[in-house]
């Protein structure tokens, strides 16, 4: 299984939190994201974000581009705040039920301490540098999750990318 943890894109300065729509350059550099994927050759089964409409507008700029065959899923245990357990406990179940690879569109701090829980890390908050939007890669093995790869700026910065794009 591989799990794309996503930041969301940058959004305006408004008052109320839940409902800040992304700036039009946070639009643009969600689109630009999903355009990468696509060209990385990147399926996700299906994409889910946080009840922030935020969180939302980035998911849908990436599905356009990657259109995930179980479609967007907001889910509640995404909010910045909250304790990476369930949905630690929610991505393992989806991998026992088969989904191969699922896209996490959400916030800081909650994201890097699911990452910092799947990578069994002690303290994950500065762990990860995740730009608006970043997306960091986590693939589970029979070993564990392991993370391949942090895009930045729409820029990879391992030999994930290489290696995804290696002719076979």
């Amino acid at each position: 299984m591989t799990i794309y943890l996503v930041r969301h894109a940058e959004a305006e300065p408004t008052p109320q939190d839940d409902q800040r729509p992304l700036t039009p350059e946070g639009a643009a550099a969600a689109r630009a994201v999903g355009e990468k994927l696509k060209r990385m050759g990147v399926k996700v089964t299906a994409i889910w974000h946080s009840p922030k409409l935020r969180a939302l507008q980035t998911a849908q700029a990436i599905a356009k581009m990657l259109k995930p065959g179980k479609g967007l899923a907001e889910q509640s245990f995404l909010d910045p705040l909250d304790k990476p357990g369930p949905a630690a406990r929610a991505l393992r179940d989806a991998a026992d039920a088969g989904m191969a690879h699922i896209m996490v569109v959400g916030h800081l701090p909650h994201l890097a301490r699911l990452a910092g829980k799947l990578l069994k890390w002690k303290r994950a908050v500065d762990r990860i540098d995740f730009s608006k939007p970043g997306v960091a890669i986590i693939e589970r093995g029979k070993d564990g999750w392991v993370r391949s790869a942090l895009l930045r700026d729409t820029n990879f910065h391992t030999d994930f990318y290489r290696r995804l794009m290696r002719p076979k």
